[in-house]
């Protein structure tokens, strides 16, 4: 390390490098010059100049040349990010996070040309080169998921299945609808029961789903549900009390007559979160069994006019870009500055003279 200083040092004094005569102590000229390249002798001049044949100069050139590059900010951040493969793989959409695994474990998954074996293995999807199957995923693929969070909403028929595999029997999932739709890896914001229907919020990134799932976050879940029965709306307006049933204790909803038949009522319901098969335990202990249920909106997000088993992209709004991973983040800002600094350069070799007349060249 110390002939590289001095080779720096060489370097440095070679091109007659100034320092600014405001400083004018020893200290001020210490902060401009590292101790490690300049010493204390060379400080005591304003200005030095060291004369060197260029065969030297050329020799310190090509030293330097071998040093590793400063990293700047921006990659320091972007070494910190470390996460599973197994998780990685998943958010680049090749298969889910349990496949990741599978594929972990039957060898067929590498990280920079070496072999994994380990589930929990890590890695960092800025820099590491992940191989399954023998085939690379390339460095584009990899910057458009990170740099994209995805947010779509999903119209779930009934008769469908929100969870990825049916461990009671051979039922459809949502997610392989969505596969056969040619969608990757996606990941659902709660579920619906299997007979309930309606919209459903599906994610590439695992800490907005989880943000947008939590009832501390606030969001409200509305419903339309079909009860047999005729239903006042005094009846309708204890349930803000809440309840428990088996032990279970749910926390009060808001529910409005939306529209009254012979034989069956439609209840409009607001929740802020919602526990397995909630509406329907509720509504039965009120004598007023439940034969629909119809999620129209959850938080900002409207099912509107989506066809059942269709699906539309969202916008995502900022604050919910806020609670994104940080892989995500990074990535974003990454990119900002690279279009910026792509900006700043093509500014610069297109200055506004360029528009005149090019001068012949003879």
């Amino acid at each position: 390390m110390n002939n590289q200083c001095a080779f720096y040092a060489r370097l440095v004094t070679s091109k007659k490098m100034e320092i600014p005569s405001e400083a004018s102590t020893l200290s001020e000229k210490r902060k401009i010059i590292p101790k490690e390249v300049i010493s204390e002798e060379d400080l005591e001049e304003t200005s030095f100049n060291l004369s060197l044949p260029n065969s030297k100069r050329n020799h310190i050139l090509k030293e330097l040349e071998k040093l590793p590059p400063t990293l700047g900010e921006e990659d320091l951040v972007k070494r910190e990010q470390v996460e599973r493969v197994s998780k990685f793989l998943a958010r680049v959409g090749v298969c889910s996070k349990q496949q990741g695994v599978d594929l972990i474990k039957a060898g067929q998954v590498k990280v920079n040309g070496i072999l994994i074996t380990e589930s929990g293995q890590k890695m960092n999807p800025f820099y590491d080169v992940v191989t399954v199957k023998g085939v690379n995923i390339t460095k584009k693929d990899v910057e458009s998921n990170l740099e994209n969070v995805k947010l779509y909403a999903y119209h779930k028929p009934r008769g469908v299945l929100c969870s990825r595999v049916d461990n009671g029997g051979n039922r459809e999932t949502i997610y392989q609808r969505l596969e056969r739709m040619g969608f990757g890896h996606l990941i659902s914001v709660g579920r619906l029961d299997y007979n309930s229907e309606g919209l459903i919020l599906l994610t590439n990134d695992g800490n907005l789903s989880r943000h947008l799932e939590l009832p501390q976050t606030g969001l409200e879940r509305q419903y339309l549900v079909r009860v047999h029965g005729q239903v006042s709306q005094p009846l309708l307006d204890s349930l803000q009390k809440g309840s428990t049933i088996e032990g279970v204790h749910y926390a009060g909803m808001k529910a409005t007559l939306h529209r009254e038949g012979e034989k069956t009522s439609w209840i409009k319901v607001i929740l802020h979160e919602g526990k397995n098969r909630e509406i329907r335990k509720i509504f039965q202990q009120l004598n007023l069994p439940v034969s629909r249920i119809m999620r129209i909106q959850y938080g900002p997000y409207k099912l509107e006019n989506i066809q059942k088993g269709q699906i539309k992209v969202l916008e995502l709004k900022e604050e919910f870009k806020q609670k994104c991973s940080n892989i995500y983040k990074t990535a974003v800002r990454s990119k900002e500055k690279e279009l910026e600094r792509d900006f700043k350069n093509n500014r610069a070799g297109n200055p506004k003279s360029n528009n005149s007349k090019r001068i012949p060249e003879f």
